[in-house]
């Protein structure tokens, strides 16, 4: 609409522009914008605490991986050790976390979607 009043402006040349005309909102476009940057925010917030999880998992498995593949100490010390390392994935529910992620970037990306 600006870039209309512009041409119509340069094209006719008979009043100056009212550009308070454009950047005032009246109640239902300002509520409208309010509810659109809500669900873009909540998407990039989604998006980051998708992001956050899958890095945690990934340091978590590199570092399981690393306990596992040790071949010092004794078989008996090694299983300890694998078995901590199990416990603490089932205690932290890696599982959960790792199957909830593409659940949480779907969700976002359909917020993202319903803004467009």
């Amino acid at each position: 609409m600006i870039l209309i009043a512009i041409y119509n402006r340069t094209m006719n040349d008979t009043a100056p522009l009212d550009f308070g005309q454009f950047l005032s909102l009246d109640d239902s476009s300002r509520r409208t914008n309010e509810l659109q940057n809500w669900l873009l925010y909540t998407s990039l917030v989604l998006c980051i605490v998708v992001a956050v999880l899958a890095m945690a998992t990934k340091m978590w498995v590199v570092n399981y991986s690393r306990v596992v593949a040790t071949t010092e100490g004794l078989p008996h010390e090694r299983a300890k050790k694998r078995q901590q390392a199990y416990d603490g994935s089932v205690e932290w529910a890696l599982g959960e976390c790792i199957d909830s992620m593409p659940i949480i970037a779907i969700i976002a990306v359909g917020l993202f979607g319903f803004f467009i």
